[in-house]
């Protein structure tokens, strides 16, 4: 049995946690590798997660429909 390929979404930056969200709602396997980062400002110091592929995210998709789960998708976000 052969598993499905991954595919790459291209996707606005600082939306990738967004487009994993519609994901895990649709079911759909993905893979948004992140890292920590500290962020120093004047007053505090602040630990974020920042995704290591700014404006990709990683899908598992059946051929058959990659492009109608990428047009629904597409349709929420506008």
């Amino acid at each position: 049995m052969q598993s499905s390929p991954w595919h790459v979404l291209h996707v606005v930056s600082n939306h990738e946690r967004r487009v994993a969200q519609h994901l895990v709602v649709r079911s759909i396997e993905h893979y948004l590798p992140v890292y920590t980062e500290r962020k120093k400002w004047t007053d505090r110091t602040v630990v974020a997660e920042r995704p290591l592929f700014s404006g990709y995210v990683f899908v598992r998709l059946e051929p058959q429909s990659r492009v109608s789960i990428i047009w629904a998708m597409k349709q929420e976000t506008w």
